[in-house]
């Protein structure tokens, strides 16, 4: 608008400028009368070439200059522009990035029992690792059997591992069923100590091979056993393994 208002003001002056130079040969015509020299139109035609070709130089700089100055704000406010959005797209790229977590806790026979954050989708394994993995006093029969490594946890979930005849674990389990077991012997059959072979000898707790074959040179040697307590003269068979074997073993 500026530019357009320094035109027309400067075309104003130009034909107000022309009416005082016609009403100025005018003046010159009657001067010419009284026998001064006169003014011709041709001197008032190049006077009038001369301004228009001077407010046409003085439109084109305006011109110009308004040009420079409208690109250089077009260029600036793309440019602001374009960085907006480039930054509007990483902040939204960023934001979409962002990996959800859950929150767990470990406690018991670990080397670092605490809560942790780990990616959503982390396995049980992972929460292992983190903590420093079990210690030398964790069950591990009891971690084999009961807990799966393989699955995800959940956000708010606690694992626990239990320390070695911890809460009825894996020591005492192994108890009740060999004590089980031993119960089942006594009642259905017992290992006849005068004709078992070495591989049946070998199965009765406490016994080895070796002392197996102990037992089977002493028959050999010294005849049958009269007694089960006979069994503690044979070497390598105590008073602890005697206690073991006493209720599984006859002599008949």
């Amino acid at each position: 608008m500026k530019i357009v208002d320094l035109i027309t003001s400067a075309i104003s002056k130009l034909f107000s400028s022309d009416k005082a130079d016609k009403s100025d040969y005018l003046s010159q015509s009657e001067l010419s009368f009284s026998g001064e020299v006169p003014v011709t139109e041709w001197d008032l035609f190049f006077e009038r070439s001369s301004k228009i070709v001077s407010l046409i130089l003085v439109a084109s700089f305006v011109v110009g200059i308004g040009l420079v100055v409208f690109r250089k704000g077009g260029s600036s406010g793309s440019s602001s522009m374009a960085e907006s959005g480039s930054s509007e797209i990483v902040l939204s790229s960023t934001t979409s990035a962002v990996t959800p977590e859950i929150v767990v806790d470990i406690q018991g026979a670990v080397f670092y029992p605490n809560v942790y954050k780990l990616k959503d989708g982390s396995r049980i394994s992972d929460l292992i690792i983190l903590s420093g993995g079990p210690t030398a006093s964790a069950d591990k029969y009891w971690i084999e059997k009961n807990l799966n490594k393989a699955e995800k946890l959940r956000d708010g979930q606690k694992i626990y591992i239990p320390k070695i005849g911890e809460n009825g674990s894996s020591d005492e389990l192994r108890q009740k069923v060999t004590s089980s077991v031993a119960t089942k012997l006594t009642e259905s059959t017992r290992v006849n100590i005068n004709s078992a072979d070495q591989a049946t000898l070998d199965r009765l707790p406490g016994i080895s091979k070796t002392i197996a074959g102990n037992i089977i040179a002493y028959r050999e040697k010294y005849g049958r056993f009269n007694d089960i307590s006979e069994i503690q003269k044979v070497k390598g068979i105590k008073s602890g393994i005697f206690g073991k074997i006493k209720d599984l073993i006859s002599t008949d």
